[in-house]
């Protein structure tokens, strides 16, 4: 007998909840009760958010009015969020074209045409590739555009922050422990 980690129901009945939109198949309704404040609170960590809004349409009764409009908020901040990353997106490239600065997009907005509802996807910072000789450029432009510089816990890249909530990570070389790959960038 060994004993793993425990998976209270809400976790659970969010797991199946997420597998069903995914997997574009009908939600089930839940058997018990379900605490959706915990389901809020973890989806919103995992950021999962939008998938698990998505899966909760049409079982508005069994939420509380307050919890349903909760997700309904953190779902349209997700969705104005990424249309704010489209337009920075846009920006950040016409100004590194602009500069001749040769870029490569590692993580970009377009993630979105690879789910089968556009809202499923979940969209957390811009990542680009540029060459180590242009960061004193990027930093000047970056900094020209609003963004500040924070400190990057990943320890890798270096990070830039604009309000509402943009990241974007600019990165001097592949992530890549593949010196075929390294050889190349």
């Amino acid at each position: 007998w060994k004993e793993g980690p425990i998976i209270n129901y809400e976790i659970r009945y969010m797991l199946i909840l997420l597998g069903a939109i995914i997997n574009q198949k009908p939600v089930q309704t839940s058997r018990r009760y379900v605490n959706w404040e915990k389901v809020l609170s973890v989806s919103d960590y995992q950021n999962v958010i939008n998938l698990v809004y998505l899966g909760i349409l049409g079982l508005e009764k069994e939420i509380s009015e307050a919890c349903g409009e909760e997700f309904y908020q953190k779902y349209k901040k997700e969705l104005l969020l990424y249309e704010s990353y489209q337009k920075a997106e846009e920006v950040i490239l016409w100004q590194l074209e602009k500069h001749g600065i040769d870029a490569l997009l590692l993580s970009d907005t377009s993630v979105r045409e690879l789910y089968p509802l556009p809202e499923m996807a979940s969209f957390g910072q811009i990542e680009i590739l540029v060459d180590k000789k242009n960061l004193a450029q990027i930093y000047r432009l970056m900094r020209d555009m609003d963004y500040e510089q924070k400190e990057n816990r990943t320890g890798s890249g270096i990070l830039f922050i604009r309000t509402p909530g943009i990241q974007v990570t600019i990165y001097d070389e592949i992530l890549s422990d593949n010196r075929e790959l390294k050889r190349f960038f």
